[in-house]
């Protein structure tokens, strides 16, 4: 049996209503039999297994009992025959020819650690944003310095859905997933940064992310108190990676970050007790993150996102 060259992995946990769609758009790819698909069910109660099991000769299927997403990909890396791994959320589809002639001439003839690729934003069916890099480049890990700004502020740095990432590389550098409860994506990719020597960065949009799901965007930071605290380790290890690579942390996505981390806090601060946003806004970890926001390389959307964060009153008015 010829070895496939992309192992596509699916964690999946009560997507029934979705999974099929997610499925179909890979095995309806004019090069699908290059294609390794793993779903891994996460202990789903509703009838996510069922849809799965209508393409038994597609997919190969692996039933756990709940253990999260974090530990479903980790379980991917370690099965996977591949090349290359595609991590792919149940409720999202990628584009009609993301798997092109193209792009398996270069998985198949050379060995970069990642490809970074574009992203289709949709909320309810309507087009809500592409997201992709202007052309097409070849990154080491020495230019990475240079051009990390303008990859990362045309294309989402956090999301392991749009990269695709060397199988050996993964295993060889032990890159998993952490199962922290806020940013475990973030980490991983901020791992890979670190280990990578070359990133292959193509301008076609590959992955379609679907908003549909208000807690998909949002991250509920008020199940627990600890949510918060690795919200905020989480920015203080993006500022050790950006250190380690050599780049100047008061750059645009840096900043980005800080400020959608604080507003996703504030968010679920604002949900679960109106009445002690104000004492949580300026309790000190939170404050001494506000602090480190600057206002370089940030466009008028998060200049305006900046000035209202730095206000309880402001940020108060805005979450209401």
């Amino acid at each position: 049996m010829k070895k496939k060259l992309l192992s596509i992995i699916i964690p999946t946990y009560n997507n029934a209503e979705d999974i099929s769609n997610c499925i179909d758009s890979i095995v309806n790819q004019k090069h699908a039999d290059n294609v390794e698909i793993i779903v891994i069910n996460d202990g789903s109660t509703d009838n996510t297994l069922s849809v799965i099991k209508q393409y038994t000769s597609e997919v190969k299927l692996i039933t756990q009992t709940n253990k999260g997403v974090s530990f479903s990909r980790n379980l991917g890396i370690k099965v996977a025959h591949g090349k290359y791994i595609w991590f792919i959320d149940a409720d999202d589809q990628i584009t009609a020819h993301s798997i092109s002639d193209d792009l398996l001439v270069m998985l198949e003839n050379y060995s970069y650690d990642l490809y970074l690729f574009g992203m289709r934003k949709y909320w309810n069916q309507h087009i809500k944003q592409d997201i992709f890099n202007a052309q097409k480049e070849l990154v080491s890990k020495k230019e990475l310095k240079k051009k990390f700004s303008n990859l990362f502020i045309s294309n989402n740095l956090n999301s392991p859905c749009n990269k695709i990432y060397r199988t050996e590389f993964l295993r060889k550098n032990n890159l998993f997933f952490n199962g922290y409860a806020n940013g475990e994506d973030a980490y991983f990719n901020y791992n890979v940064l670190l280990k990578m020597h070359t990133m292959m960065v193509l301008n076609d949009v590959k992955y379609v992310y679907y908003l549909k799901h208000p807690n998909k965007s949002i991250s509920n930071y008020n199940k627990k108190r600890k949510n918060i605290d690795d919200a905020i380790q989480r920015i203080d290890y993006f500022e050790h990676t950006l250190k380690r690579l050599g780049i100047d942390i008061n750059n645009g996505v840096y900043n980005r970050e800080i400020i959608d981390t604080l507003l996703g806090i504030y968010h679920e601060i604002y949900i679960s007790n109106k009445k002690s946003f104000k004492a949580n806004y300026h309790q000190n970890k939170l404050s001494n993150l506000r602090h480190k926001i600057k206002l370089k390389g940030i466009n008028f959307k998060y200049f305006v996102k900046a000035l209202i964060v730095k206000s309880s009153v402001l940020t108060y008015v805005y979450l209401k």
